[in-house]
């Protein structure tokens, strides 16, 4: 309305600006409130913090919203910071280890070095050794908040208190949860009768039939049968009760089993058979040929879920602190689970199969608390594999370790069974409550291995 003029008036004070400001300088009049540097790693906590401050009436530009395809990224990236308030790093350690955070960290720092401004405000999402420019910033810990502690520490941090939307934004340890329970297998269900069960996953379980596929739990049954045959008495024990579990999975489920408790088992079995002093001891060359054969069988088997893939992709993401599951600390839940279980079952509470199911896993975790964590794979290890062909990769390139998957199929079946106890009509007897209790016991220790 105000004419050509007017607006070449505008634009020429706006070059004017441009060109007197310094590389690297805020400009004056920000059009964001806060820049939202983080890991792609840790987009879900980052949409979590963008959405509240968005519904506190602020505006934030972040990567995953006002990125286009075809942009300059590095443009886009200094343009943002330079027109934006403030300053919010989400720490884990995947921020410290990517160049592209250090360099938006060290453009934010540049712009206020003293702090005075309190332009950065950073939030430590997952445990991290800070490097020493980062110590220098006082950060808020969210590691070990819930939904509505956290949500108070950012708005405190940042300085919001009107509220526009009272609407919380999803949270990214619910959304995980909830993820881990639905993908799960095996996973909780109730019986009519009200007893608590386990059994495949009715969406990721589900096979592709074909002419192969009715065959392979008959062929994998006749294998056991010739491994029991020739397996001598000093065999390790887990591999024994692994391949009865897995045996038995196929009896009475056939061509639709629980796949993940399957999976658990050709684990357990492969770490057997693959240590390194298997063959001295007791796995003689005809039995190694019947174990390769087994668990490549259970690879083709496998090969007709092709949900299971996704579920492996999205257990991938998870991220779990390997070094502090070691030892008695990861086995201890699984036998803290197991004896409740036990003791209930004499109320009638869970069905032989959740009480079967949890048993495997306890053992499944004795094995895999002892194992050292994965190197990087060598050639050596590329060279055994090779040898004894499961037609799977070493485990150490594999997207998840054996330790991961145990952790996050656990706490699915857990976290799904309390669920369903606590929300179930059933009477809440004594024996009941105690159990439901047990597990949420386990379930928080668990917790503790998964960095939300």
């Amino acid at each position: 309305k105000k004419g050509p003029a007017h607006v070449n008036a505008l634009i020429k004070a706006k070059e004017e600006e441009i060109g007197k400001r310094t590389p690297g300088e805020p400009f004056a009049d920000p059009t964001s409130d806060y820049f939202l540097s983080y890991s792609i790693k840790d987009e879900r906590f980052a949409w979590w913090i963008a959405a509240l401050i968005e519904r506190h009436g602020r505006s934030v530009f972040a990567q995953f919203k006002d990125m286009q395809p075809g942009s300059n990224f590095v443009r886009q990236m200094s343009y943002g910071i330079a027109r934006s308030a403030n300053f919010i790093a989400l720490l884990s350690p995947d921020y410290e280890a990517s160049d592209q955070c250090q360099s938006e960290w060290s453009a934010a720092y540049n712009m206020d070095p003293a702090g005075r401004d309190r332009r950065i405000r950073p939030f430590k999402v997952r445990p991290v050794d800070l490097n020493g420019l980062a110590r220098q910033i006082v950060y808020v810990d969210l590691t070990k908040l819930g939904e509505d502690e956290a949500t108070a520490a950012v708005l405190s941090a940042l300085d919001i208190s009107v509220v526009r939307d009272t609407t919380p934004p999803p949270w990214p340890k619910t959304e995980t949860v909830n993820n881990l329970v639905a993908i799960a297998s095996p996973k909780a269900t109730l019986t009519p009768f009200g007893q608590l069960d386990a059994g495949p996953n009715a969406e990721f379980d589900t096979p592709l039939a074909d002419d192969d596929l009715p065959t392979l739990p008959i062929r994998q049954r006749a294998l056991i049968s010739t491994v029991f045959d020739g397996i001598p008495n000093n065999a390790p024990r887990t591999v024994r009760n692994a391949l009865e579990a897995y045996d038995h999975e196929l009896l009475v489920r056939g061509v639709r089993p629980i796949v993940g408790l399957l999976n658990d088992m050709a684990d357990v079995i492969e770490a057997g058979v693959t240590d390194g002093n298997a063959k001295a001891e007791w796995l003689d060359e005809a039995l190694a040929k019947a174990f390769e054969r087994l668990l490549r069988n259970h690879q083709l088997f496998r090969d007709h879920f092709p949900l299971d893939d996704e579920r492996e992709r999205q257990y991938g993401n998870v991220q779990i602190d390997e070094d502090a599951a070691q030892g008695e600390v990861l086995v201890e839940p699984f036998v803290r689970a197991a004896k409740a279980i036990d003791k209930a079952k004499d109320a009638g509470i869970p069905t032989d199969d959740f009480v079967r199911i949890v048993a495997a896993m306890k053992d499944f975790a004795q094995v895999v608390a002892t194992q050292p964590l994965l190197p990087e794979p060598n050639n050596r290890e590329m060279a055994e594999a090779a040898v004894f062909d499961t037609g799977r990769p070493p485990e150490s390139l594999r997207l998840v370790s054996r330790k991961k998957r145990l952790i996050v199929t656990a706490y699915g079946l857990f976290a799904g069974a309390v669920g369903l106890m606590a929300s179930s009509t059933q009477l809440m007897t004594t024996n009941w409550t105690a159990l439901l209790a047990s597990l949420q016991d386990v379930v928080a220790s668990l917790s503790k291995f998964i960095l939300f």
